[in-house]
C-alpha cells in the first residue's frame, strides 16, 4: 500500500485545498489536527487518516509523520502565534530525519522574504532575502531551517513561493474586504492604489502546484516561483467580484494613515499594516523555472476564480 501524504494546516485555506486535491485523485492522505470533531465538520466526506495532536508536541509529529511519504507544510498561525513556525518546522524535520524511509516536505512560501521591488519586475528564485517586516524575517528563518535540513542530507525539501492567495475557504482580512463585502454590496476599502497591477493565485491552482513539486524528482532542494495567470489592478479585481455579486462596484483608495488608525484597533488591520508596501509597490514573480522544469503553471484565469470564490463566499453568508 502506497505511503501516505501527511498534511498540516487541514483545516486552513491552502492546507483544505491540498487536501481536497489529493483525495479527489485518490491519494492516500493523513492529516495531523489538534480538534479531529472540528476538522470532520469541515471536512465531512473526507476519508484521510486523522492524527489528533500538537505542532507543539515533538511526539505527535512523530506519531503523524511516522510512515508518510511526504509532509505539506501549510500550517498558519494568527499574528501573534507567526514566530511558532519556526519551531513547529524545526520539530517537523527534525521527525521527518528519524524516520527510516525518507519523508520529503514541501513547504508554501511567499513574497514576504523579499524587499520591496522596482515597478514592473519579476522577481526570480535567488532574489536576496531583505525582509522589512517581522513576519517576513520569521519566513526567511523558516527558509533557513528548511536549506540546513537540505544540506543534512537526512530528508529532501522544497518551497514553493506564491503571491497573495485568494479563492474558497480562504477567510482572511484581504479576502473579507473584498469578497464579503462585495458579496453583500458594501463599499470596498483597498489599502493602497487601485490601479497598481499585481498578481494573485487561486488557492486551488497553489494546491495544484505544490502537489506538481511533490511528485517530481527534478524539484528537491530548490525553491519555486509561482505566479498569477496574470497582472490585475485591483480596480478590475473588485469590479469582478462586484459583477459576480450581482451589485455594482463600489471601491476607494484607503490612505496610510487611516489604515494605521485601523491597525491600534485590530489584530488583523496591524497584521496588514506591517505588509502594506506589498499594496503599495506590488511585488510579481517569475515563473519561468517552474514554467520550464514542469511544463505548465496552474493558473485559473481570474474570471472563473473570482466566480468560484464569490460563490463560495455566498453560500457561507446564506448559511448563517
Amino acid at each position: 500500500m502506497p505511503r501516505p501524504y501527511l498534511v498540516l494546516g487541514a483545516t486552513g485555506g491552502l492546507g483544505s485545498a491540498v487536501l481536497r486535491r489529493l483525495e479527489a485523485e485518490g491519494e492516500g492522505a493523513r492529516v495531523l489536527v489538534r480538534d479531529a470533531d472540528a476538522f470532520k465538520e469541515l471536512h465531512p466526506e473526507s476519508r484521510s487518516e486523522v492524527v489528533e495532536g500538537d505542532l507543539k508536541s515533538k511526539p505527535d509529529i512523530d506519531r503523524a509523520v511516522d510512515g508518510a511519504r511526504a509532509v505539506f507544510h501549510c500550517v498558519a498561525p494568527d499574528y501573534f502565534n507567526w514566530g511558532d513556525l519556526i519551531g513547529h518546522t524545526r520539530r517537523l524535520l527534525e521527525a521527518a530525519e528519524e524516520e527510516q524511509e525518507r519523508v520529503d516536505v514541501v513547504f508554501p512560501s511567499n513574497v514576504w522574504v523579499f524587499g520591496a521591488s522596482e515597478a514592473g519586475t519579476s522577481v526570480k528564485e535567488d532574489a536576496p532575502h531583505e525582509p522589512p517586516t517581522c513576519k517576513g524575517t520569521i519566513q526567511a528563518n523558516i527558509e533557513r531551517c528548511l536549506r540546513e535540513a537540505k544540506g543534512r542530507g537526512e530528508c529532501r525539501i522544497a518551497v514553493v513561493r506564491f503571491p497573495d492567495l485568494y479563492g474558497p475557504g480562504l477567510e482572511c482580512l484581504a479576502a473579507e474586504r473584498v469578497f464579503r463585502r462585495a458579496a453583500t454590496g458594501k463599499a470596498v476599502q483597498w489599502p493602497g492604489p487601485l490601479d497598481v497591477p499585481r498578481e494573485l493565485v487561486l488557492v486551488d491552482d497553489a494546491a495544484d502546484a505544490m502537489l506538481i513539486v511533490a511528485r517530481s524528482e527534478r524539484a528537491w532542494g530548490e525553491a519555486w516561483h509561482v505566479p498569477g495567470p496574470a497582472a490585475i489592478t485591483p480596480r478590475e479585481l473588485v469590479t469582478m467580484a462586484f459583477e459576480e455579486a450581482g451589485h455594482a462596484p463600489h471601491m476607494e483608495e484607503m490612505g496610510a494613515l487611516a489604515h494605521r488608525a485601523k491597525g491600534f484597533m485590530s489584530t488583523d488591520w496591524k497584521q496588514e499594516h506591517e505588509l502594506l508596501y506589498l499594496y503599495q509597490r506590488p511585488m510579481q514573480l517569475d515563473g519561468t523555472r517552474f514554467r520550464r522544469a514542469f511544463g505548465r503553471l496552474p493558473a485559473t484565469p481570474y474570471r472563473e476564480g473570482v466566480k468560484r470564490t464569490m460563490a463560495w463566499w455566498k453560500e457561507r453568508l446564506d448559511a448563517k
